[in-house]
């Protein structure tokens, strides 16, 4: 996910970490964690590099970290999300006052978006990283039907899951192009947390849209 110099990324993630509020009473079911800033910032510059992607869609935007980033480098982003009191806590923030996101409550199971030409999706959907259920395939699912050209999520680093991830993207018509292997800060939060920060190794995997 290359493109804007080191400097500037980091300039970009740290002004991020400033104006994006964190979760104010996280959902442990909604596995409620705002995507590190610098994670955030290489993920939208993949799809802000594309010239096919118009519009940045962030299923599970939560306060939207993912959004936001898409919309600092330039493109028109819409976040969408069950939860309100995390998109309250989003559009009351610092970030939503400079930058321009949309934001939409809803259910990714049913979503009330249609389909655009130029969408792409970028999201960080829960993936089970203090438990062994998850809902990432049903986000990938989801996400397909945007028929987005290109889709940037972040899964688990399990035995399996990108040989999973990846052939699921195929039925669906997409392509990985990059994989990369991070990980992923997890703050103590809740009440059974007994470390200040476990760090989760996860996937971000960007796919694109096979040409048919």
């Amino acid at each position: 996910m290359k493109g804007l110099k080191p400097a500037k990324l980091r300039r970009v993630a740290i002004e991020l970490e400033k104006i994006v509020p964190r979760y104010p009473r996280p959902r442990r079911e909604l596995e409620q964690y705002r995507t590190p800033a610098d994670l955030a910032v290489r993920m939208a510059l993949f799809l802000a590099s594309r010239n096919e992607c118009w519009v940045a869609v962030d299923l599970g935007t939560g306060t939207g970290m993912l959004a936001f980033a898409s919309s600092i480098l330039g493109l028109y982003a819409v976040g969408l999300d069950i939860d309100a009191e995390g998109l309250n806590s989003a559009t009351a923030s610092r970030a939503y006052s400079r930058l321009i996101v949309d934001f939409v409550q809803g259910d990714v199971r049913f979503l009330p978006l249609r389909a655009g030409s130029r969408f792409c999706v970028l999201m960080n959907p829960p993936f089970g990283g203090t438990r062994r259920s998850s809902s990432d395939a049903m986000f990938v699912e989801q996400a397909a039907g945007l028929s987005p050209k290109v889709i940037v999520s972040i899964h688990s680093l399990r035995s399996g899951v990108l040989e999973f991830v990846s052939a699921m993207l195929e039925r669906l018509g997409y392509g990985v192009v990059e994989v990369l292997r991070e990980e992923f800060p997890l703050p103590a939060q809740f009440d059974t947390h007994r470390r200040r920060v476990y760090r989760i190794p996860v996937l971000v995997i960007a796919a694109e849209k096979a040409n048919r």
